[in-house]
Parts: structure tokens; sequence; C-alpha cells
């Protein structure tokens, strides 16, 4: 796992590669009508093999759905911890 942009204050995005997959990950902080921020997480991944494409092909539903249930905890543990503060 690589950081691979910084705009402090701003955004970060980190990248890695596993099993013939590049993921990419980003987060975005923007200030919030309420006066606090609001953080906005993408995450995606790009299949570089054709096993990977083809497995990936097959699984994609199923693989939505779980990153989906664990991004969402993800981020409410750091809004949890953001307001903690």
């Amino acid at each position: 796992m690589t950081v691979t942009a910084v705009d402090p204050h701003r955004s970060s995005t980190v990248e890695a590669e596993s099993s013939g997959v590049r993921y990419v990950t980003g987060f975005e902080f923007r200030a919030a009508p309420d006066g606090g921020t609001d953080a906005v997480m993408s995450f995606g991944g790009e299949a570089t093999g054709v096993l990977s494409r083809v497995l990936g092909a097959i699984t994609a539903p199923i693989v939505r759905r779980s990153m989906h249930k664990v991004l969402t905890a993800d981020l409410a543990d750091l809004a949890a911890a953001a307001e903690a503060r």
C-alpha cells in the first residue's frame, strides 16, 4: 500500500496491488454547511491480468456487496473517532 497523492487538509490517495488487481482508495475532506467537515471516500479496483478479469466478472456482484458493507463500517468507525475528539 502506497500513498500516491496528498493535498494537505483536502485529500489523499492510496494505491495497492494484489493478486492481479490494482486498488485505489481516495479520501476527500470538504467544509460542511454546519461548520464541520464532510469526508468522502472513493474506492475502486481494476483487474490487471487475464485470470483476475475473468474471476472478477464472475464474482463482481458478491464482491461489490461485501466491499460496500466493509467500507460503510470503516466510515462509521472514522466518524465515531472524529466525533469523539
